[in-house]
């Protein structure tokens, strides 16, 4: 741990097993005495050099590593004497620096991770200038906040006894009132590899380790993004401890340490990129809480309001604030899972029933966003006048709903076009065609400039439709989505998104046009579903596996002059 600082041996001893507590080797056991381990340095995974090597080695014990620099970049090698054969841990930052917050006793390298006692948190003063609902949103610091210097880069090391941590960082403008979390961090992955098969470090040795700079970050009372001197923007002065838990018996091993500053010997890294970091992982920010698997969702900021279902039940929220305000929650066996919430107003959302399991006729129902909702039954239901349905689409104008019956076998063999309006009225058109040659599949082709035209598509065929003081067919014509006119928008299914799951921890970004993956971020808690992503605002909501709404930042992709 080096002998620069004047710290006795015991106390760099403590420090040194930051980064190597929880990941001892069980194969030292069996090669006790007949492996030789070496330990490398360096500034990065690409620039370490070997400072020291123990012949020999037992599977237990010490080495003082005199010429050990006081922050970058670790591995160690283990090389088997008898045949040659080698294993390498994965590279990790580090710190010998003394930390500037650190909430207990790191493990030793054999102890089972363990929590520490939360302390009472009715003792330690929120800041002056939070208001109650800065509360709300963030919970409560759980130690004085840590003032940052200008231009210093920071290695926060947290340890858990449970895969997902209940405390989060966040970082304060210069009068202590909060921006929120650095939205992305590094060392998330091993060795920086984003492939499948491979498991990010904080799920290996439950550490999870962040490289991160807070002084590029800025923020605007919503999110925070990379600093670039715009107007109203908040610069970040101050890091934080919170936690939402009302009265949290336990937190995670925290510890908080310089990594470089300009003050220091090895001074801060002008290459590095807090907002393009080498091992890309996302932190979190809560939006609310579900309670259950989510099936089919409609989140609208014309009148801020979302409606989340899942199997026998549902949820309302106004989501104009972080996190969001729960407005309903229903619960009924007539909720199977397959409904379609839509909202346009702020007042109720509408709830499509189809008729897939045969247990019901197609049907609307009105829920209200407050306690008459949670009557899931007694809310107002009316039959639409369709057997059943086969694609819907909420207008790009949101003043109302497609439903899209597609060409059937047998008597009525025409497909048809339902227009739904938010007070529920319903429009019903018949579509003629000849009989189809290929499959069925009615389709929204375009939606048309104007907002009251639209274009529907199959097999070949175009439909052009209007929906003005009801629901026309206005001409028909060979041709496809292909044929799309300047100005207009394709259907929703016809866009491509910018967002996915590649799997539960893998947020990937993808071309709209192509397709392809651009970038990779790991996520801090395992998710399910299909990303709510929304261009304009930059963030994307996801949902987790245990039923909570978060959402994360990744920020826009920045040019560098190197």
């Amino acid at each position: 741990t080096g002998d620069r600082d004047g710290r006795k041996p015991a106390d760099k001893l403590a420090d040194a097993r930051w980064w190597r507590a929880g990941t001892s080797l069980s194969a030292l056991a069996r090669l006790s005495g007949t492996c030789s381990i070496e330990i490398l340095a360096g500034d990065g995974p690409d620039k370490l050099r070997s400072i020291a090597t123990i012949s020999n080695a037992p599977a237990r014990g010490s080495h003082p590593i005199i010429t050990l620099p006081a922050s970058g970049c670790l591995k160690v090698m283990l090389r088997s004497q008898a045949n040659g054969m080698t294993a390498a841990s994965e590279p990790r930052a580090f710190s010998t620096r003394p930390p500037l917050f650190a909430n207990g006793r790191e493990p030793a390298a054999a102890e089972e991770i363990s929590a520490v006692a939360c302390p009472d948190l009715a003792k330690v003063p929120q800041p002056e200038k939070w208001q109650p609902e800065d509360a709300k949103r963030w919970g409560r610091v759980i130690a004085p906040p840590v003032a940052i210097e200008d231009a210093a880069e920071y290695v926060l090391t947290q340890w858990s006894d449970t895969p997902f941590s209940n405390t989060r960082m966040i970082l304060l403008d210069a009068e202590q009132r909060p921006l929120g979390p650095v939205p992305v961090a590094s060392m998330g992955w091993q060795a920086g590899s984003l492939a499948l098969t491979h498991t990010p470090v904080n799920r290996v040795s439950r550490v999870r380790t962040q490289r991160f700079r807070p002084g590029d970050w800025a923020g605007d009372g919503d999110l925070v993004f990379p600093s670039d001197g715009r107007a109203g923007e908040q610069k970040a002065r101050y890091i934080a401890f919170v936690t939402r838990e009302v009265a949290p018996k336990t937190l995670p091993l925290l510890q908080l340490r310089p990594y470089r500053t300009a003050s220091m010997p090895g001074k801060a890294d002008p290459s590095f990129r807090s907002f393009t970091p080498e091992l890309p992982e996302l932190n979190d920010e809560y939006i609310g809480d579900l309670g259950f698997a989510v099936r089919s969702w409609h989140v609208t900021f014309a009148s801020d309001r979302g409606i989340i279902t899942g199997k026998g039940a549902l949820a309302g929220f106004d989501v104009m604030h972080i996190p969001w305000r729960p407005l309903v929650r229903a619960e009924s066996e007539l909720i199977e899972g397959n409904e379609w919430p839509m909202v346009f107003t702020p007042e109720h959302s509408l709830v499509i029933e189809p008729s897939w399991n045969k247990t019901r006729n197609l049907g609307l129902r009105f829920v209200p966003f407050d306690v008459r909702g949670e009557r899931y039954a007694a809310c107002r239901r009316i039959e639409l006048p369709l057997p059943s349905y086969t694609r819907g689409e909420i207008s790009e104008w949101l003043d109302g709903a497609v439903l899209m019956v597609s060409s059937q076998r047998g008597e009525n063999p025409e497909p048809a076009c339902a227009w739904v309006e938010p007070d529920g009225k319903c429009h019903v058109v018949k579509l003629p065609r000849p009989p189809i040659k290929n499959s069925p599949g009615l389709e929204i082709a375009w939606w048309g400039p104007g907002g009251t035209k639209f274009t529907l598509h199959e097999d070949g065929l175009l439909f052009h439709m209007e929906h003005r003081d009801g629901l026309r067919l206005l001409s028909v014509e060979p041709g496809t989505p292909d044929d799309m006119p300047a100005g207009c928008k394709p259907g929703r299914s016809k866009r491509k998104r910018a967002w996915r799951l590649e799997r539960p921890d893998v947020l990937v970004q993808m071309d709209k046009k192509t397709s392809m993956i651009t970038r990779r971020f790991h996520l801090p808690k395992p998710c399910v579903g299909t990303p709510m992503a929304f261009d304009t605002r930059g963030y994307v909501i996801l949902f987790t596996t245990d039923h909570e709404i978060i959402r994360v930042n990744p920020p826009r992709k920045v040019a560098v002059d190197d």
